[in-house]
């Protein structure tokens, strides 16, 4: 089966187990707060039809789309068990890349080598 795209980010299953325990990881740090001049984009920025989305429900939509992710039987994990789970992804690969960025930049001495 080919990987999921986010994006035009592959999102395997290692790639999400991988980002899971990133975010977890985070998580448990409180390394992740939300901005107090969050601000969203929802489908009225490209549609005038569309009613606006506020923060309050951008957010409670990515925490429930984080707290639908689960093992599946067949060993994957996925979050779309109660439905999309675009905003969840999102966060899971944003913080994934984030660590990888932070752990490519490496001081020696006086010098950073990326």
């Amino acid at each position: 089966m080919p990987p999921t795209l986010v994006h035009n980010v592959s999102a395997t299953h290692d790639t999400k187990v991988e980002a899971l325990a990133g975010l977890l990881g985070c998580l448990w740090k409180n390394s992740i707060v939300v901005s107090e001049g969050l601000f969203t984009v929802g489908a009225d920025a490209f549609n005038p039809r569309e009613e606006p989305t506020t923060p309050e429900e951008a957010f409670e939509l990515l925490c429930d789309q984080l707290a639908a992710f689960t093992d599946n039987d067949d060993g994957t994990v996925s979050g779309k068990a109660s439905g999309e789970d675009d905003a969840g992804m999102a966060l899971l690969l944003a913080t994934s890349w984030s660590l990888k960025c932070i752990g490519l930049h490496k001081t020696v001495g006086n010098e950073t080598t990326v």
